[in-house]
């Protein structure tokens, strides 16, 4: 079971992505947001337990949605598949460098980018060059997310005195074993 201190880490850095993205404004000049709370999913498929990157990653797209405007689990659905997507690269390198799990949040963002504009489809109707033009932008502003979220999941959990959860014993990550 999980302690109360850690709980309240998991919301706090939950809400703390969230305001942050809420807080930036998207502009003519940048037209996408920075996407803080996918960035905080994806470490917390590095860092935690499967059950705890799964509800991280429901109230992620969850949050996403509500403050985009978006069809109700339209980011969680693309966070499960990107949850998938982590999962299997994980078995590869249970414990991957730094600027790995940033380059990885880079790489989603634009992913992101078309399966929101896929599922509001003829809400927003953009050209082929505005969609190009916001991945291109969607790039750098997950590989800053990535790191905003490495930020928040690890200070968050030092302040909580969790144990990192990926470090990984014969190709099977402690949390498996621990249960």
């Amino acid at each position: 079971m999980k302690h109360k201190t850690e709980i309240a880490a998991d919301l706090v850095c939950l809400f703390a992505a969230a305001l942050l993205q809420d807080l930036l404004p998207v502009t003519p000049a940048w037209p996408v947001k920075f996407p803080f709370l996918t960035g905080v999913a994806v470490w917390m498929v590095v860092r935690h337990a499967a059950e705890e990157a799964l509800v991280c990653a429901l109230w992620a797209g969850l949050l996403t949605d509500a403050l985009g405007d978006l069809p109700l689990m339209c980011t969680s659905c693309f966070l499960f598949c990107l949850y998938g997507i982590a999962w299997f690269l994980l078995r590869f390198d249970p414990a991957p460098a730094f600027w790995r799990v940033v380059l990885f949040c880079g790489a989603a963002a634009p992913l992101q980018v078309l399966w929101i504009q896929f599922w509001i489809g003829g809400k927003q109707l953009l050209t082929f060059v505005q969609i190009l033009a916001r991945c291109a932008l969607a790039f750098p502003a997950g590989l800053v997310a990535g790191t905003v979220g490495m930020a928040l999941v690890a200070g968050l959990d030092h302040l909580s005195g969790r144990r990192q959860a990926s470090e990984a014993r014969h190709g099977i990550f402690q949390a498996e074993i621990n249960g």
